[in-house]
């Protein structure tokens, strides 16, 4: 069963260990919107989503739940993406739209992959 998380970018460094965004943001780069998983294979899974007009960019990101793994952002300019060549485990996949360096909230949703 696929569960949905928001979560603020203060709660994450809590959470996972990431270090909190220098300065203060007001948090007015609008979330994704209709994430939607578009595919998954063996070791791969494919996620689209709707964008808003004033985000330059998105980031995502997953951890793997088993031991902890977290892959670190990467940086897209559509509002699609896949991971592949993931092993198989339970998975957190996050989403994040950035406008200029102000950062949407973020989106986790929960899957697992099987190979």
């Amino acid at each position: 069963m696929i569960r949905i998380f928001f979560f603020l970018m203060l709660a994450l460094p809590l959470a996972f260990a990431f270090a909190p965004p220098s300065g203060t943001t007001d948090c007015d780069c609008p979330s994704i919107s209709n994430l939607q998983k578009t595919g998954q294979a063996s070791g791969s899974i494919s996620w689209s989503w709707n964008g808003s007009l004033s985000a330059t960019r998105y980031e995502t990101w997953y951890v793997r739940r088993s031991d902890n793994y977290t892959c670190g952002p990467v940086s897209v300019t559509s509002t699609a993406h896949s991971f592949t060549g993931l092993a198989a485990g339970d998975y957190t996949f996050y989403f994040q739209a950035m406008c200029g360096d102000a950062p949407s909230q973020v989106i986790g949703v929960e899957d697992i992959i099987e190979n």
